[in-house]
């Protein structure tokens, strides 16, 4: 059996550090690994070949609001919301992130 993808451990790992990933809907999960090929034709009326059930272990938008929650906890970290007018970079680093109105 293959070992699981990287994204696996990290979520596991991440989980265990934002309080076992309750608050953002992580539950781990078995998985399977399989190779699919699709129909040339697929049945009629049908939309999507993926099952209903098939799902991500977490909730993204929850999970972000975590991560950037434990970012200005615990590392000082600013969020600011607002849209972009213009970024500056040079020596291959950003520089300057300048908002618009």
């Amino acid at each position: 059996m293959a070992p699981p993808p990287v994204g696996f451990d990290l979520h596991r790992s991440l989980a265990q550090e934002l309080n076992d990933g309750e608050s953002y809907g992580y539950r781990p999960l078995n998985t399977l690994s399989l190779s699919v090929t699709e129909s040339e034709n697929p049945p009629r009326g049908r939309k999507s070949t993926i099952p209903d059930w098939i799902n991500g272990p977490v909730h993204l938008q929850l999970f972000t609001k975590k991560l950037l929650e434990k970012a200005v906890a615990d590392y000082g970290v600013a969020v600011v919301i607002g849209k972009v007018k213009s970024v500056e970079a040079g020596g291959g680093e950003i520089t300057a992130v300048v908002e618009r109105g």
